[in-house]
């Protein structure tokens, strides 16, 4: 197994233990983009994305989507499409 891969599974095996933490959430998608590896759909069956909004009391908006895999793909589009940030990642039993 590839180095790379070693290393992004390790960090989500981290990620799970505390999937609020920003910094190792974006290291994760900082591998994911440079290596073109996702970690195996058995970790994390959901992924959130969301867009910081500055009105109405609401500051934070998510879109979920169905499998890991697929989320990280358009996650990634949409980030750079439209400035969104992977907030967190989530288990979905």
């Amino acid at each position: 197994m590839p180095e790379e891969v070693l290393v992004l599974e390790q960090l989500v095996k981290t990620a799970r233990k505390h999937p609020t933490d920003e910094e190792l959430l974006d290291q994760i998608i900082e591998v994911i983009k440079e290596t073109k590896t996702l970690p195996k759909g058995e970790h994390w069956d959901h992924l959130s994305v969301v867009k910081r909004k500055k009105y109405a009391g609401r500051n934070t908006f998510f879109r979920h989507f169905g499998s890991f895999e697929g989320a990280v793909k358009r996650a990634l589009e949409r980030i750079e499409e439209k400035d969104l940030k992977i907030y967190y990642l989530k288990r979905c039993n």
